[in-house]
């Protein structure tokens, strides 16, 4: 069984994004395109009469980030696929925590084109500016 992610969201923030012009704040919230990231969920041996089961844990590794930041991941759509899916539809906030990752959301059999949404919270001028990433790691379990 595998699991293949498609694409990346890379956010640029400048002056254009601030409120009211020179010297005013920046947005606090940002929000990726609804697929700016696919899931791709798949078990090669699976044959079309037997239940598979499985559940996607997800965490971040940080790189270079600021701990003020808070960066959430929502399920946009249903893909492709015949079995189901359940689970993050509404934003929930990405944890740094590989032993606990969180969230996650479930499904059964195999899926394609499982749109991912981003939205990146508490931004400020008073966060440095900086070049600012981080990585999401998607693990696929077997239930």
């Amino acid at each position: 069984m595998d699991i293949r992610v498609s694409g990346r969201w890379r956010l640029t923030i400048d002056e254009d994004d601030m409120l009211g012009g020179a010297g005013s704040d920046l947005n606090s919230t940002y929000e990726s395109n609804t697929d700016e990231v696919t899931l791709r969920i798949r078990n090669r041996n699976f044959k079309n009469w037997e239940y598979w089961a499985w559940h996607v844990d997800i965490h971040r590794v940080d790189g270079n980030w600021h701990s003020s930041f808070h960066l959430d991941i929502r399920r946009t759509g249903g893909g492709v696929g015949q079995g189901s899916l359940s689970g993050l539809t509404a934003y929930e906030e990405i944890d740094d925590n590989a032993a606990s990752p969180n969230p996650s959301f479930s499904g059964t059999y195999n899926y394609s084109s499982i749109p991912m949404q981003f939205r990146l919270r508490d931004v400020s001028l008073t966060i440095p500016p900086d070049d600012y990433d981080t990585t999401i790691v998607y693990t696929l379990v077997e239930d």
